[in-house]
């Protein structure tokens, strides 16, 4: 049985929590195969002069072009970076690497949630190999930018991941990544831009969940008592009687509204009642959620007692 009290604005917040969710996806499972984008002359021409394949692949390029890249491939002046300028590193551009297609895919939404962290992004290409059995694999660099961490040749002196070795990028909001490159992998055919008929893509995707938090708190000169009528001590002057047709199949019982808790009860000096559920009610007294606890509590009269109820959204 219920007994009530008012909750406080001040005893209600918000916060957001970030969870992270760890994705090893095939590209069947994202969209069967990466798309081409072209940058085809006579686009623009009217009447159109190119045909549907063409169409569409230029579609693509003036889409990444439009919304994602910069023109060139200069130094950006820190703090600068390619997406936000969050960071006080050194970075640069997002950039075609001077070329003018390449092949781009897009992770669904419900994978990549708010967005992809950084430095956990990850593509294994699986279309073929090179003659020592290598599959390209791409990284991000941390700042929307993807080389290849196991190719035969390099551009540059450095590391891996210097800028000379970007063959692509990732952008983390979207969940797009592009290939932009025809750089070669092996020195063979295994060329950046024949990549993505069948890979796999590994990150991890952040969500923020919106949390409502109630603290509710119980002093101790509050809600000692219970209004359960088993406990309650049967006065006959206002007792009345319920019959089985009342409540169903069980023998015809009396109850009482005496505040007077019984004698077995009240003997006890240990007596004291428990907290096993909370319930939350609008402002016209309708219960519109209850928090069950994972055991009761005793609700002492010599502590105070404050219940976090969280309301994820």
């Amino acid at each position: 049985m219920s007994i009530y009290k008012p909750i406080s604005d001040d005893d209600i917040a918000f916060r957001i929590e970030e969870v992270f969710h760890d994705y090893n996806l095939t590209s069947t499972e994202i969209s069967n195969t990466a798309k081409v984008f072209t940058s085809q002359s006579g686009y623009f021409d009217f009447p159109a002069t190119l045909n549907a394949t063409q169409i569409s692949q230029s579609n693509h390029y003036h889409f990444l072009s439009a919304n994602f890249y910069q023109t060139g491939s200069g130094k950006l002046n820190s703090p600068s970076n390619p997406q936000h300028g969050w960071y006080d590193k050194e970075t640069f551009r997002h950039k075609f690497n001077n070329e003018r297609g390449g092949v781009f895919d897009h992770i669904p939404q419900n994978y990549v949630g708010s967005g992809i962290e950084r430095n956990t992004f990850k593509i294994t290409d699986n279309t073929y190999k090179d003659t020592q059995g290598k599959t390209m694999e791409f990284r991000d660099d941390g700042f929307g930018n993807l080389y290849a961490v196991n190719a035969h040749n390099s551009q540059s002196n450095n590391h891996m991941s210097h800028s000379d070795n970007y063959v692509g990028n990732i952008f983390y909001n979207e969940g797009i990544f592009a290939i932009t490159t025809t750089g070669s992998f092996s020195g063979s055919a295994m060329l950046y831009n024949n990549s993505l008929s069948e890979y796999t893509a590994s990150f991890k995707s952040l969500n923020h969940i919106y949390v409502r938090s109630y603290n509710l708190k119980l002093n101790a000169n509050e809600l000692n008592m219970t209004n359960n009528i088993s406990i309650k001590k049967r006065d006959p002057s206002i007792t009345s009687k319920v019959t089985k047709s009342d409540f169903g199949p069980q023998p015809p019982f009396q109850i009482t509204n005496s505040d007077l808790l019984a004698d077995t009860i009240t003997g006890s000096k240990e007596w004291t009642p428990y907290v096993n559920s909370i319930g939350l009610y609008d402002k016209d007294h309708n219960l519109v959620a209850v928090a069950s606890l994972s055991q009761p509590i005793k609700k002492r009269d010599d502590v105070n007692l404050v219940f976090q109820i969280d309301m994820d959204f």
